[in-house]
Formats: structure tokens, sequence, C-alpha cells
């Protein structure tokens, strides 16, 4: 995700912080500084940090269970909203999906227990309205949010936890896809409730509603190309009219061609073999950063991957996001037939019937 800093490693993940994240710091600080001084605004940024040290547990959570399960996890995000496991892709196997989901809110109310025992070790009072930013009582505000996000993210809300936990158990019992329509539906009527009630009474669950119905949209969506990609060969999508430029070749023949033609992504051979590759943007900084007469094999790529024709399409969309976008050569034996990329599978999708049963 743009705009997000990388701020460490847990167990081989990238946590990253979005640069939203540290406005929202800044707000809580000067907020709760307006109202109590220099210390309301360090106890109201360090409250805001504790909490989200629990979000990252969270998250942390999905993630080492994915990981587990053999499914790499890119990074984990915070946002002013929470935080997000980017996982490379979502299980349709039903128990795995059950076990990645169910995990995160069972570590927040895990740390919601923890948080209440020692308040009420240390003789704190633990009802909600001792609950404040300001008056330095961590230990209680973080013990009832933590098990407000336990319960919150155990509705039955797809996408979110609860609501994966749902589409798991249906989809043992029913088809991957009927199980998701059933799940999105019942999410969505939360959303609409979230909302509606959040116009009058609190204006977050009403932005939490409008997420909430997007991302099921959304992850609906997602999942009938994913269960329709793998019913296509590559071979049956990929683009077939393309140039392809040799290493000797200059960035102006590469320009010439991107000039005239719709072509912005580059095979690179010399005597019918493929020995790099010149994606997109890797072409456009060097035509930006580099003299026109530069040659190819100066700014190719040679580390690359490749497909096979019969490589199911959804193991081409897979290792496309994994890269985070450009495109793929696919192959038959030796021989370059094509190159996929996004656009070409969802412009394939759209136009010649994917999607259809």
């Amino acid at each position: 995700m743009k705009w997000s800093i990388q701020v460490g490693k847990f167990f081989g993940i990238p946590l990253k912080i979005h640069i939203t994240f540290w406005l929202l710091l800044l707000f809580v600080a000067l907020s709760s500084g307006k109202h109590e001084g220099l210390q309301g605004g360090i106890h109201g940024v360090i409250f805001v940090s504790l909490l989200f040290t629990c979000v990252v547990l969270h998250e942390l959570g999905h993630s080492l269970v994915a990981q587990h399960l053999g499914i790499t996890v890119r990074d984990i995000i915070l946002l002013p909203i929470g935080g997000i496991s980017q996982m490379e892709r979502i299980p349709e196997e039903p128990m795995n999906e059950l076990y990645i989901s169910a995990i995160g809110p069972l570590v927040s109310l895990a740390l919601a227990l923890v948080f209440f025992i020692l308040a009420r070790l240390l003789g704190l009072n633990t009802a909600i309205p001792q609950v404040s930013l300001l008056d330095g009582n961590f230990l209680v505000g973080l013990f009832w949010i933590n098990l407000i996000l336990g319960i919150f993210n155990l509705l039955p809300a797809f996408p979110m936890d609860g609501g994966r936990v749902l589409r798991a158990l249906l989809a043992l019992h029913m088809e991957y896809l009927q199980a998701t329509h059933i799940a999105v539906t019942i999410g969505q009527a939360c959303a609409i409730f979230f909302f509606f009630y959040g116009l009058f009474f609190n204006f977050w669950l009403a932005l939490i509603g409008i997420f909430i119905y997007m991302g099921a949209e959304g992850e609906e969506h997602d999942t009938i190309l994913r269960r329709s990609l793998r019913r296509t060969p590559v071979g049956q999508a990929i683009i077939t009219s393309f140039k392809e430029l040799s290493p000797d070749d200059s960035l102006q023949d590469a320009m010439n061609i991107a000039c005239h033609s719709l072509q912005m992504d580059f095979p690179v051979m010399r005597d019918g073999e493929l020995v790099g590759i010149l994606p997109k943007d890797r072409f456009l900084n060097a035509m930006k950063d580099s003299p026109s007469d530069t040659l190819i094999r100066s700014v190719m790529s040679t580390d690359f991957i490749m497909l096979s024709d019969t490589d199911p399409l959804a193991e081409a969309y897979a290792r496309i996001n994994e890269i985070k976008g450009g495109f793929v050569p696919v192959m038959h034996g030796d021989t370059l037939l094509g190159f996929i990329n996004l656009e070409q599978i969802g412009k394939y999708h759209m136009l010649c019937g994917l999607g259809k049963k």
C-alpha cells in the first residue's frame, strides 16, 4: 500500500505504518493536549500506541496461522481504522479459513482477559465509566477496547473475521460460492444496520458500515473471479499480438513501438530464447532516467517468473499479484507464446465470458 513506512519485522512479516496513522497520533496529541495540557497529550499518544500494539497482535495472530498453513503474508499495515494482514491468497479450504479468521478475535479476547486481571489485581475499577484517554488508566481502557474489538470482530458481518468464520462453517456443508453469497448477504444486512444506527448515534459506526458493505461486495466479486480463473488455462487468455526486443536494441526502439501501439511491456529475445523482460514501469523509469540510445540489455530485468500455457489462470493471477503487477511471459516448452498481466485477465474475464458457468 502506498504511503506506508516499514518500521520492523516480526517472524519475517514486515510491519508497515500508513502515513495517516501518524496524522492520527498528531490529532490525538493536539486534541488531548488542548484540554489537559502536555501531560494529557502524552497520555493520549501513549494510549493510542498501546491500543494499536494490541491491533498488531490481533493481526499477527491471523498472519502466524496463515504462515503455518503455507500461505505467504506480504505485510501487516496499520491504518487509523485498524490493521490489515495482506496475504498472498485467502484459503478456500473451509477449516483453514476458519482457523485464520477465528484466531484474531481470540487474541483480542485473550488480551482483554489479561488486562482485566491486571486491573483487578491493582484494585482498579473496571466499569465502563472509568475508561478515559486522559487519566492514565490504561489497563481499564485496554481491557474494554480489546473486549469490544474481539466481540465486534466475531459478528457475522462479512468480510470481517466473524463473517469469514460464518462462510467457513457454511462451506463445510455447501458449495463455496453459495456459502460466500450467504455470508455476503448477511454481512451487507449488518452493514446497512450499522450505517443507519450510526447516522443517529455514532458516526464511526456508520463509516464502518460503509466499509463493510463495499468490502463484502468486492470480496464476492473476487471470489467469483478466483473460482473462474481455476477453470481456464493461461494459454487461452494470453496476449499473442506483441513485438519483441533484442538486448542490442535501444530505448528509442522500444519507444517507437510504444508510440504506435498499445504495447508497453516487452519480452527481450536473443536467437529465439527469452533472456529478459522490460515491464512497463521499468521501461518508463528508464525513459525518464536514461538517454534514448541506452541499450535494452542495460535496463531489462533478467530476474523474472514464467508460466506454462497449461497453468490455470488462477496461478497467473496469484503470481502477478505476488510481484505487485507487471506482466508474466507464458511459455510452451521453450517457446514464448505470449504474456499475461492483470489488465488482460480482467479484460478476458469481462469480454470472453470467463465468469460464465
